[in-house]
């Protein structure tokens, strides 16, 4: 199975720039008819509902719909991709947590992040081609080391919207690391 086509599509889901085929102006009760009614809802200055779920092979998804109160109509769009190598590893028959941490400090994951890496290079391509080359930004004061791969997309759509797409391992908790993409979309501002 192609785990990383099924990520893609369970983020893009009916192509174009919006994420999960919800556009920025929709009401935030229409999210109930895509996403369900399993949610959290969090009021006030920035009013969000947040919906889980889980899709590849072991990769975890959040995507929180950003709100105004007056208006309850969405108006960000912030989705968080999360994956495990570690996990990868152990089901390879890794066992020394120091082996996995010299695999990491080596940018030696690649074996184990395959899923998260290929889904990381679908979207990035799936916006470059409809959106034209990006902005790239490499430097991060937070993730600034070369295991990091810290590396963010910017395309500002249309004098209309702006779309990132950030991607790193976090290795933030002592347990393990953590690939994290962040997609935000959100009108341009300027």
């Amino acid at each position: 199975m192609n785990f990383a086509k099924e990520i893609l599509n369970d983020i893009i889901q009916e192509g174009g720039i919006f994420f999960r085929g919800i556009e920025l102006g929709s009401p935030i009760d229409a999210l109930d008819e895509i996403e369900g009614d399993d949610f959290d809802e969090t009021s006030g200055s920035l009013s969000h509902r947040e919906y889980y779920f889980e899709t590849g092979e072991m990769e975890e998804v959040f995507v929180y719909y950003g709100f105004d109160e007056a208006d309850r109509k969405v108006n960000y769009i912030k989705l968080f991709l999360y994956a495990y190598p570690k996990i990868y590893w152990k089901d390879d028959g890794g066992e020394n947590e120091q082996d996995f941490f010299q695999l990491f400090h080596d940018q030696n994951l690649g074996k184990y992040s395959k899923h998260f890496d290929r889904a990381k290079k679908m979207l990035v391509s799936h916006f470059t081609d409809l959106f034209g080359l990006p902005e790239t930004v490499v430097k991060n004061e937070q993730f600034n080391q070369p295991c990091h791969e810290f590396i963010k997309h910017i395309w500002k759509v249309k004098n209309q919207f702006e779309l990132s797409l950030t991607a790193y391992n976090d290795d933030s908790s002592d347990e393990s690391v953590k690939q994290t993409l962040i997609m935000h979309l959100a009108n341009q501002t300027n």
